[in-house]
């Protein structure tokens, strides 16, 4: 059995890729603003941020980013951050869930 070879370096460094995966989000986020988004029922995220009866699935949808950011993270792997997006289309993101102390239990 031959002893195994160290994992070669990889071909780009790791903060040279971190920053290519932070544009190219950038980029991705910034289109999608003005792209029609099939659970938008095909508006674009800034059309469906001025109709009310749209503005409740945008809200939810960039929720569920959030979310998946929050997931990734725990998870220990990079996270891009949405959260722009809520002032990008003038929405006031929801209230973070403010965590309780715990109680005592009584005996």
């Amino acid at each position: 059995k031959q002893p195994r070879r160290p994992d070669p370096e990889p071909a780009i460094p790791p903060e040279v890729e971190a920053e290519i995966v932070r544009e190219i989000q950038n980029r991705h986020y910034r289109d999608w603003l003005d792209e029609p988004v099939p659970a938008l029922r095909d508006h674009t995220p800034r059309e469906a941020a001025t109709s009310k009866t749209l503005r409740p699935l945008l809200r939810n949808l960039l929720c569920e980013f959030e979310n998946a950011t929050a997931r990734a993270r725990l998870r220990g792997q990079r996270a891009y951050d949405t959260s722009w997006l809520w002032d990008e289309l003038g929405l006031t993101p929801p209230r973070r869930a403010r965590r309780m102390p715990a109680r005592p239990v009584r005996p």
